[in-house]
């Protein structure tokens, strides 16, 4: 075959492919996929330290322990002018990195929010995390947490949704009413009404959203917490031995 033959037959069949191709676009039987950005999960990922980690850093207020629990306490702080949040989407924090769903939105966090985590002895299937309506300014840090397939708001009995945004990770349902039984959701509404709080893993997670007086913001918390995880622990122990 000569090389104008050659040339002849490939333009041939470019004509042909592109003609069969428009053919299938314009009826709708074929369609290229697109190509979409990747999203970050919020299943694995803190959703109070994502939300309270844009644009700011977190300094380590106090570790120890709070009963059998080890716990710390942070506080979120400006970041140093000189280090360019774009181009650090991956925080420490006290130790662990902690990646940022929402740092290529530049939508900064307050500071001198207080954030406590506490360890707790067993771990746990399900993810749930509530949000006190007293600080809906936290929703707009929230990023994709409402897209997100991982995730799923809850609305529960009674006046619980009148003062906590609850979301669970799908598949848990059933656990999550096990682990936030009326005694525990009373328990939510007598001392936590201040607080955001979630439960990842073997971890518990409250942050002071600033509406508690300053002078006691620190005491109520611990003492929500304390009493918030020696409730769930009882019914993980049960759950354990199911």
């Amino acid at each position: 075959m000569s090389i104008a033959a050659y040339i002849y037959t490939l333009l041939y069949v470019g004509v042909v492919t592109a003609v069969v191709l428009g053919i299938l676009l314009f009826t709708g039987v074929w369609r290229p996929k697109k190509l979409q950005r990747p999203q970050r999960s919020t299943a694995n990922t803190p959703v109070i330290l994502s939300a309270y980690t844009v644009g700011v850093s977190l300094e380590k207020m106090w570790e120890g322990t709070i009963g059998e629990y080890p716990a710390r306490i942070v506080v979120t702080m400006p970041l140093p002018e000189t280090l360019n949040m774009a181009d650090n989407p991956v925080l420490e924090s006290y130790g662990t990195k902690v990646i940022n769903p929402r740092a290529d939105m530049m939508q900064v966090s307050p500071t001198g929010v207080m954030v406590m985590t506490l360890d707790l002895p067993f771990r746990t299937q399900v993810h749930f995390a509530g949000f006190s309506a007293a600080d809906p300014t936290i929703l707009p840090m929230l990023g994709n947490i409402e897209t997100d397939d991982q995730m799923q708001q809850m609305h529960l009995e009674g006046t619980f949704p009148d003062y906590f945004r609850l979301y669970c990770d799908k598949d848990h349902e059933i656990e999550l009413l096990q682990l936030l039984d009326p005694t525990r959701m009373q328990l939510l509404l007598e001392l936590a009404q201040s607080y955001h709080w979630e439960l990842l893993g073997n971890s518990l997670f409250f942050a002071a959203t600033g509406q508690a007086p300053a002078d006691e913001q620190g005491t109520t918390m611990v003492n929500a917490a304390k009493r918030f995880a020696d409730e769930l622990l009882t019914e993980l122990r049960r759950m354990a031995d199911d």
